[in-house]
């Protein structure tokens, strides 16, 4: 059948098949890049949005641990309820972050994962931030006397403090000398043992 065909006749075929081919090829070319963009949109529309909240979140958290941490170095200072303050509004920051994420649809895998850090980060904020005694005046008036009393404690008149440590040493020494044999340079097989 080959054979009978003359040369523009299979030089044709050869033409149509390889349009056919470039065709087909085309066609799965669109379909790739049309699921791709589907895909990228997918991502940037749920997955960035998602990591964006979530990052927030964490950031506003952890800035507001770092900012109590700071009042817990320094109880006596007077910016404690300001530090305090501004903790709380980080934490309402990233309470609104996390929040954001937890609004936008989530597949099933990522909803479990989310609601396990839900309860965890609830149960940090409520036990360990939120109920914490920083933020009752009553705790805070407690510990401004009580480093007013150790600063007091620590400005004592050098020389008392140095009187009683001496009588205190000379005692302690004391009763920890013990009568101990007089050992002779003589009496030494060698340096090293006396």
């Amino acid at each position: 059948m080959f054979r009978r065909l003359s040369i523009s006749g299979r030089l044709s075929a050869v033409m149509a098949v390889l349009g056919v081919v470039i065709v087909t090829v085309g066609m799965l070319g669109l379909l790739a890049i049309q699921r791709s963009n589907d895909a990228l949109d997918y991502a940037y529309s749920n997955q960035l949005a998602a990591s964006i909240a979530v990052g927030r979140a964490n950031l506003k958290l952890e800035i507001a641990r770092a900012v109590l941490n700071r009042a817990l170095i320094h109880p006596e200072g007077a910016n404690v309820p300001e530090a305090v303050a501004k903790a709380l509004g980080h934490l309402s920051d990233s309470d609104r972050a996390w929040h954001a994420y937890r609004s936008l649809g989530l597949p099933p895998e990522e909803q479990a994962l989310a609601d396990r850090v839900d309860e965890a980060r609830t149960a940090l904020v409520q036990r360990g931030i939120v109920r914490s005694p920083m933020h009752s005046k009553k705790a805070i008036a407690t510990r401004r006397t009580a480093s007013h009393r150790r600063r007091s404690r620590r400005s004592r008149p050098c020389s008392r403090i140095a009187a009683r440590r001496s009588i205190a040493g000379r005692a302690r020494m004391a009763s920890r000398r013990s009568p101990r044999p007089s050992v002779s340079m003589q009496g030494c097989a060698s340096w090293a043992r006396c």
